[in-house]
């Protein structure tokens, strides 16, 4: 019988230790393709834009915001966007299709805000001027 597993391994010119590695290899790309043939098509959804939100699958949108002020802190439909730190310019994606209102706040300027429409895959671009509060007051006080 070992006279009969040494024929068949050098019939493959496979050592016995070398024809298990192969046969474990195989049985693992085997029990890896699956996986990646059942992620490929949800990760590239993903990578696209789409979603899951509320049980379906929406293709999102971003607002691409740049502000005159360096420290702004962006709020969309009330919630804080950006860090405390603030920010100058930013994207914020994973939106689904919709109108929003976009409050940008710094201190020592008056509050900045602006409704704007969100489609799906597209880009929405906004450019904050913020103006000091100084100024409001010297315009008010003329």
């Amino acid at each position: 019988m070992k006279k009969k597993q040494s024929q068949k391994h050098k019939r493959n010119n496979l050592k016995p230790k070398e024809s298990f590695f192969v046969r474990r290899r195989g049985l693992m790309l085997v029990s890896i393709l699956p996986i990646f043939l059942l992620s490929a098509p949800s990760l590239t959804a993903y990578a696209e834009g789409y979603r899951l939100i509320g049980g379906a699958v929406v293709k999102t949108g971003a607002i691409e915001i740049t502000s005159s002020e360096h420290g702004s802190v962006v709020y969309v439909d009330g919630k804080q966007r950006s860090s405390n730190d603030g920010l100058k310019e930013g994207s914020f994606g994973d939106l689904p299709p919709g109108e929003y209102e976009v409050l940008i706040l710094k201190k020592g300027f008056m509050p900045w805000k602006e409704e704007v429409k969100v489609s799906a895959g597209e880009t929405t671009k906004l450019s904050a001027e913020l103006v000091s509060k100084e100024v409001e007051n010297q315009v008010a006080i003329k």
